[in-house]
């Protein structure tokens, strides 16, 4: 621990600890001094996710990143993380609440869906905005929302079918061996009659037809937005 003092110091690094009763270290934080002080005016912005065995301990690391008035992203601090309990990521983000301006905390922290660290923002930060990273709500839409590429896909090949351009001997069914769904000339075979099931590739198969609209934008929601509903 004193040599990785004396690394801080020389890197311009803060280094904060958490012991057990034993004295063992139980919590890692290392933050650079010139971004505690960009976090103090710039902290309506948090981003958090936490990676697993990625270093040679095989602990939880918890990086936070912050975001300037210029949309700058900068590195708030890394965690290093005895365990992803709930009172772990209580302990660490009350640190990072130290870190900013009473009265001045995030109005808005993104993160995945990991219910321990959702459940230590509300206990740390309950005035704060929670939104889910748009890399997760996408992947969460394209398995449980796949009818609508699904849709989408076939309908312009109806449209194309309409306008006539399409010639079955030709078709290398493409849209069938790429992504299980009927081509045009196969559109074709079923004029104004509906298209069997079985023409659909099993994975389609288990999707819900119950109209249900999907945002599009909903992933580009600005921070903006959401300060201006408080």
């Amino acid at each position: 621990m004193q040599q990785l003092r004396h690394l801080g110091e020389k890197y311009n690094y803060s280094v904060f600890h958490d012991e057990d009763e034993d004295k063992q270290i139980k919590h890692l934080i290392l933050a650079h001094l010139e971004f505690i002080k960009l976090v103090r005016c710039s902290n309506q912005l948090l981003l958090m996710d936490c990676t697993y065995k990625t270093n040679k301990y095989e602990i939880p690391v918890l990086n936070i990143v912050g975001q300037t008035t210029t949309n700058s992203p900068f590195d708030v601090a890394f965690f290093f993380l005895e365990d992803d309990l709930e009172e772990s990521y209580v302990w660490e983000l009350k640190q990072v609440k130290l870190f900013c301006v009473e009265g001045y905390t995030p109005k808005v922290i993104v993160t995945d869906k990991e219910q321990a660290l959702l459940n230590a923002i509300a206990r740390v930060f309950p005035d704060a905005h929670h939104l889910v990273c748009t890399f997760h709500l996408w992947k969460s839409i394209e398995t449980k929302c796949v009818s609508h590429p699904a849709i989408d896909v076939i309908m312009k090949e109806v449209q194309h079918f309409e306008l006539g351009n399409f010639d079955g001997g030709e078709c290398v069914c493409p849209h069938m061996t790429s992504l299980g769904l009927p081509c045009r000339h196969v559109i074709a075979n079923y004029n104004d009659k509906v298209i069997p099931i079985q023409n659909v590739d099993p994975f389609w198969q288990q999707i819900s037809f119950h109209e249900t609209k999907v945002d599009q934008d909903f992933g580009g929601t600005f921070v903006d937005t959401i300060l201006e509903k408080r």
